[in-house]
């Protein structure tokens, strides 16, 4: 429970707010999908994957583009050929308002690639901070090469695992002249597992360091590495949690556990399917 003391903050960048972010972190490595995943190389500030076709065919950036001029800004994990999957907050099931793009650095890079979005479903329990999960449907393009992700079985235990963040958020903690302060470039950070803390329905992962998920974050994956060091999707950024004198992102984010929605998202991927 988040006392009155406590907000809590959804990771969505606006670009007509100002964007706050977080800072440095300890050097730890890791290899995940043929990928060098240093931990001082975080989403905030940190290293982008222009040399990882393969994640960068699995992970994309989504824009809200809502009422009063605004656009938000979000992340998402393709887990079919054509279907993503994000956070409720994320979307609206209007499909004009939302644009889908692929590729590493989504305002600079001429390769980035759009899709037509045809349907989105988000969870019917959806309520601000609870069950904050939704999936868009693409249209297919034989042209375009998506390589899906495989997400945690219901069985399968989050405990004593170390996992990889992803996202398009921003990437700096001082105040900028640059409005977006970094957002759109995709990025990685590795957590150690003491720094996460597994609920029936959500995890937290401790930001006290100086790294995790910020705003632009919001709806991208959070991954274990299974035994062939292939990724596995186990989360999906909702928000951060902010005592009212802290730095965003300084102390707390919340994932949604895509464990304990596994028979919702494949239900609603046969219906999408059917129509």
């Amino acid at each position: 429970m988040i006392t009155l003391s406590i907000l809590r903050i959804i990771l969505s960048s606006f670009f007509l707010v100002v964007f706050v972010s977080c800072g440095p972190a300890g050097k730890k490595d890791d290899v995940v999908n043929h990928l060098k995943i240093n931990e001082s190389e975080f989403i905030i500030g940190g290293r982008d994957l222009s040399h990882n076709t393969e994640l960068n065919r699995s992970v994309v950036m989504i824009l809200n583009q809502g009422s009063m001029g605004q656009a938000g800004l979000c992340t998402g994990t393709f887990i079919t050929q054509t279907i993503i999957l994000t956070a409720a907050h994320c979307v609206t099931e209007r499909t004009n308002d939302l644009v889908v793009k692929m590729g590493n650095s989504i305002f600079s890079d001429r390769k980035t690639i759009s899709f037509n979005v045809l349907s989105v479903k988000i969870n019917e329990g959806y309520q601000k901070t609870e069950n904050d999960i939704a999936l868009i449907q693409i249209e297919e393009n034989d042209l375009i090469e998506v390589i899906p992700v495989q997400i945690l079985q219901e069985n399968e235990s989050l405990n004593k695992k170390n996992i990889t963040l992803f996202g398009y958020g921003v990437n700096q903690l001082e105040d900028s002249e640059d409005e977006f302060q970094g957002a759109g470039d995709l990025r990685s950070l590795r957590i150690l597992s003491r720094r996460i803390r597994v609920g029936e329905r959500t995890f937290l992962v401790d930001q006290s360091h100086g790294t995790g998920a910020c705003h632009g974050d919001s709806g991208g994956p959070a991954f274990i590495s299974s035994l062939n060091h292939k990724l596995v999707l186990v989360g999906v950024a909702s928000g951060v949690v902010q005592s009212e004198d802290e730095i965003d992102c300084a102390n707390q984010s919340i994932y949604t556990k895509v464990s304990a929605y596994k028979s919702w998202i494949m239900q609603t991927i046969h219906e999408m399917n059917s129509h």
